[in-house]
């Protein structure tokens, strides 16, 4: 089939097309209803691939994961009285109306405000009798020192001395001391205390702030975080609860993964209607001050759009089903750059219309490549247009981000199926809605570029003396922050990549600033062939960070496995340390020592029984053993593992800094550390937030420059295939990097930082910039071959600068909408566009205009690919 026999079908048979092109949308529309908002961070965010596996495994895995937290403080401006008691009042109503409510613990696993009660118990029933396990070896020193008859004497005599002290507290001391006459519970301090997450208030085992002014309430759910119905209405159901029981007026904040998930998922539905919507109102505000016939053009032009979105999102929901803050923004970008095609088809077609043309010629001259009327050319030029678009979002996709590919994926889509539409679908409604010819009228736009582009052909050399200046003094701007290493500054701030405000992500930074603690930043996820291989993996990361150089780096501490069960690579040395013998002897000692102190028999058979189990024990505790305390267990296994549907073969340890990881620099050098520490422990991975988010920034530095380059290389290629001509290829790329060099000026005089969304500004306005310079190219080749001077080039160049304007107008409203959106990064990325397209239409006219006007009134024939003059005249046929 001839080229032209194509483009004609769908005037020919405009019902077959129209109808196809119904039956199409209406499966896309179905398709789409798979595609759920993807609230996850780590979906926005880009790392080393085993950080980012084991970020996943550690938020759709881990039961420490699946948690809400109820933050309820005293207002500021209450009295500085005891509020202790009723905080733990707020608690336990709270606990209270949980537990009174089926349709709540449908969906909350378990409470918790105070110290677990499995805790007490693991340190009774497993800890304790196994104590001679967890000892260091001065630890185990310091022990066998105080067993010998002299030792124990003294501290039975020291422990009656502290008893036959009068006071209030002598009963309490009494107890505590007859449980432990030899006080060898001192010598497991240190591990009762690693377990200890939040600086709580001393005295009171509820989670409450040291401060006394706040609590916390724990509410563990039975799903994970990612299933975001769920999340939604755990965070309901936390909210009226806690209403409910707050009586003493006291600010309630919620956070957690919970929370985070459902404002996150509300924030992405918003945006995505917000912004189509503010972007489809300005494209109508648009049409009806520029065209005398507003609502048919805009129903015209916007009909390839709507079906080019519909295309692409279904394609992406039969692939994948997230849809992340940023993919979410496609709707509103494609609105602005996809009606392009329709603009400049419906300006060339409404001049063959004035002409006096049938519709249905019309819509077969419009996308013709080559005919006799000079304003029909042009299928080429919407070709390369589209190309070009797609070039940048293909650049894109080039990156290691994953959120980036999908916007790729779903950008290059719709824009195909926009453009497929505006040669198919937009020619046949046209040809349906037109079938008689049209009189001679004027045009259908009120705006007339003409009297302007001829003004600029009369003064060029001041048109283009001005863009220079002002191109000159951007580049001075670029080059000099260049020099001072100030140019394209890193954001620091991961929260830009959240929706904002966000109050559970508020929450989290005051539960951080009462509580002494920030929430798994730093985690270490471990994994292993048997519990006992991650078990041991856990001791020997703890062990390589608790030395001095990882307390200057900032490591404080650890938290994990090892914190409450033993090393199983000392259990056998351990169990061997004291033979039968000793331990009858150290327990004859205690019983001698005992004999004449103020402790009854009721005390040393007890303790003397226990002696023997401490000294000889059986079985040590193991990541098996922890299972009895499901709770317990849920703060460093899987869900899988609680549950008892897998062995316990992965773990995660929380790593406690002394400094605000907030600054990048000691952030990076924690991490850097931690990951040398690991270097030769591939089954130990350094993974959170805080860690992704570093890995983000360097995955920023090191791609901008590779998709700047990709899509220039890319389009260049394509431009010298297009054109046939070095020179005019770059003087298609003039107003592109003129655009670039504005954008780069602006948003370092703005300070606007460089962030994982605003990063794909570059590529993505090479796409679209260099569309204006190839229709503008494409009509002085026009001007050449039909022997036009410079003034005429200006005059008939009214309709492609009309469409330009236009289309300038819609991208600029487009990539406009995303300043609606809530995530900062997202408004970023349509402030950067928007400055970068208005200094392209800037240099379009102002500057590559006139140069083309100088160069037809002056043709260099001999010389046609050079930049001097423009391409000799090329042959008519399709």
């Amino acid at each position: 089939m001839r080229l032209a026999a194509l483009f004609e079908f769908p005037v020919r048979r405009p019902g077959v097309v129209v109808v196809a092109a119904i039956i199409v949308s209406a499966l896309a529309i179905w398709a789409i209803t798979r595609l759920k908002p993807d609230a996850s961070l780590e979906a926005m965010l880009s790392g080393d691939a085993r950080a980012t596996r084991a970020l996943g495994r550690l938020l759709n895995e881990f039961v420490a994961a699946d948690e809400l937290i109820v933050m309820a403080s005293v207002p500021d401006s209450s009295a500085p009285t005891p509020w202790t008691a009723r905080l733990e009042e707020f608690a336990r109503r709270m606990e209270k109306n949980i537990d009174a409510s089926p349709e709540a613990l449908q969906l909350i696993e378990s409470v918790q405000w105070r110290v677990d009660d499995q805790a007490k118990q693991f340190v009774e029933i497993e800890l304790i009798p196994a104590g001679l396990y967890y000892l260091t070896d001065a630890e185990l020193d310091a022990a066998r020192q105080r067993l010998t008859a002299p030792a124990m004497r003294r501290e039975i005599a020291r422990n009656e001395a502290m008893m036959s002290v009068p006071g209030p507290a002598a009963s309490a001391m009494a107890s505590a001391l007859a449980r432990d006459p030899l006080r060898l519970h001192e010598f497991l301090l240190p591990r009762l205390s690693a377990q200890k997450v939040y600086e709580t208030l001393p005295g009171t085992d509820a989670m409450i702030s040291p401060d006394g002014r706040a609590i916390l309430v724990r509410l563990v759910g039975n799903r994970s975080p990612s299933d975001l119905e769920f999340a939604r209405s755990i965070t309901a159901m936390a909210h009226e609860l806690a209403e409910q029981a707050n009586t003493d007026q006291l600010r309630l904040e919620y956070t957690g993964a919970y929370a985070v998930a459902s404002a996150s998922e509300r924030s992405i539905r918003r945006d995505m209607i917000v912004s189509v919507t503010t972007s489809v109102m300005g494209i109508v505000i648009l049409f009806a001050l520029v065209f005398r016939r507003p609502v048919r053009m805009f129903l015209l032009a916007f009909t390839p759009v709507v079906f080019g979105v519909l295309i692409g999102l279904a394609v992406a929901a039969l692939a994948w089903e997230g849809l992340t803050p940023l993919t979410a923004a496609i709707g509103a970008v494609l609105a602005g750059m996809a009606i392009d095609y329709s603009i400049h088809y419906l300006a060339h077609y409404q001049a063959l219309r004035s002409d006096g043309d049938r519709a249905t010629a019309a819509s077969a001259r419009a996308t013709r490549t080559r005919a006799a009327r000079t304003s029909a050319v042009l299928a080429s030029p919407l070709l390369a247009a589209f190309a070009t678009s797609a070039v940048g979002f293909a650049a894109i996709g080039s990156s290691s981000v994953g959120a980036l590919r999908d916007f790729s994926a779903l950008g290059t889509l719709g824009l195909l199926g926009a453009f497929v539409a505006c040669l198919t679908v937009l020619p046949a409604m046209l040809s349906l809605g037109g079938r008689r010819p049209a009189p001679r009228e004027r045009s259908s736009t009120r705006l007339n570029p003409a009297p302007l582009l001829e003004w600029i052909a009369r003064h060029g050399r001041l048109c283009i003396g001005a863009a220079a200046s002002i191109l000159a003094a951007a580049a001075v701007v670029v080059a000099a922050a260049g020099w001072r290493g100030e140019l394209l500054e890193l954001e620091t701030d991961l929260s830009v990549m959240h929706p904002q405000p966000n109050a559970p992500l508020a929450a989290q930074d005051h539960l951080t600033e009462r509580f002494g603690v920030s929430l798994g930043s730093l985690v270490i996820h471990l994994s292993g062939e048997t519990p006992r291989d991650v078990l041991t993996l856990a001791h020997e990361v703890s062990d390589r960070l608790d030395t001095l150089a990882a307390r200057e780096t900032g490591i404080a501490a650890s938290l994990g496995p090892q914190t409450l069960l033993p090393d199983p690579r000392l259990i056998e040395s351990r169990r061997a340390m004291f033979s039968q013998a000793e331990v009858d002897r150290i327990v004859a000692d205690f019983r001698a020592a005992m004999a004449d102190s103020i402790f009854g028999d009721e005390v040393i058979a007890p303790y003397a029984a226990f002696l023997r189990t401490l000294l000889h024990p059986g079985d040590a505790p193991g990541l098996t053993t922890l299972l009895k305390y499901p709770r317990l267990a849920g703060t460093m296994l899987t869900r899988d593992a609680v549950e008892g549907r897998a062995e316990p073969n992965e773990a995660i340890m929380s790593i406690v800094l002394n400094r605000d990881v907030a600054d990048r620099i000691a952030r990076d050098r924690v991490i850097a550390f931690i990951r040398r520490q690991l270097t030769d422990l591939p089954d130990a991975a350094l993974t959170g937030i805080s860690v992704v988010g570093a890995d983000t920034e360097r995955t920023i530095h090191r791609e901008l420059p590779r998709l700047i380059l990709i899509a220039g290389v890319i389009t260049i290629a394509y431009l010298g295939i297009h054109f046939r001509s070095l020179g005019h290829s770059l003087l298609a790329l003039l107003p592109t990097i003129y655009s670039l060099v504005i954008l780069l000026a602006t948003i370092h005089l703005a300070g606007v930082k460089v962030n994982l969304v605003n990063l794909v500004a570059a590529p993505l306005l090479i796409g679209i910039d260099v569309d204006y310079g190839i229709f503008l190219l494409s009509l002085a080749r026009q001007a050449r071959r039909e022997k036009w001077d410079g003034l005429t080039l200006a005059r008939r160049a009214g309709v492609s600068c009309g469409a330009i304007l236009i289309c300038a107008a819609t991208t600029i409203l487009g990539f406009g909408s995303l300043m609606t959106m809530s995530v900062p990064a997202v408004r970023s990325l349509g402030l950067a566009v928007a400055v970068g397209v208005v200094a392209c239409v800037v240099a379009s006219v102002f500057l590559l205009l006139p140069l083309l006007v100088k160069l037809c009134s002056n043709p260099c024939p001999a010389s046609p690919d050079t930049l001097d003059c423009l391409a000799p005249p090329e042959s008519s046929g399709d």
